[in-house]
């Protein structure tokens, strides 16, 4: 029987199964924990194009990325249906936050209730120009300068609005880490012993 529900959707690029839920102990990962006792884990999920774009065109049109024709950074989606626009045509409230699409991240076609990418691909152009390495521990800018600090915090402030609306909703929420540049806050390298990490 078919019946409507809610859909949190949250998409990580280049996010391997290093994760305690897949059965790396080692890796400090509670809030996965949590949410997996909750949610539908996949266990056997597999990439067909190893590219952030063409594998996030994939999830959201349910095609392969040789039917959908995105092998790069070229184009999203190539006017193929999306899970968003095919749940708003529901008439479900849709809320795109953060890294979801390559381009038009804020088309309120796609997304008709929230959209935010905080201009994403600039902020990844910047990090590049004061980065001596691809995987940088930041032991200077506070937390809440690091873009995905900044997506998480919208999606809680989204998710709040849209359930006190009457519609079902779908909420996407992109984070742009661990793709390179991977930079990010110092506190959570200290997580590690540097010698197991290796």
């Amino acid at each position: 029987e078919l019946r409507q529900t809610n859909l949190l959707f949250i998409m990580f690029d280049d996010l391997r199964p290093q994760l305690s839920i897949y059965g790396q102990s080692y890796m400090i990962t509670p809030n996965f924990e949590r949410l997996a006792k909750r949610s539908v884990v996949f266990d056997f999920v597999y990439s067909q194009v190893s590219v952030c774009n063409p594998s996030r065109d994939s999830l959201l049109t349910g095609l392969r990325p040789d039917t959908v024709g995105t092998y790069n950074f070229q184009h999203s989606h190539r006017g193929h249906m999306l899970l968003p626009i095919q749940l708003a045509r529901s008439r479900y409230n849709t809320a795109g936050i953060g890294k979801i699409l390559h381009f038009g991240c804020n088309n309120p076609k796609i997304w008709t209730f929230d959209r935010w990418d905080d201009n994403w691909y600039a902020y990844q152009d910047y990090e590049r120009r004061f980065l001596n390495s691809s995987v940088t521990p930041d032991q200077w800018r506070p937390i809440d300068w690091f873009r995905d600090y900044k997506f998480v915090n919208r999606t809680i402030i989204t998710l709040k609005n849209l359930v006190q609306k009457r519609n079902y909703f779908m909420l996407a929420m992109g984070f742009k880490l661990p793709h390179l540049t991977l930079h990010v806050p110092f506190k959570y390298f200290q997580l590690y012993d540097n010698d197991k990490a290796r």
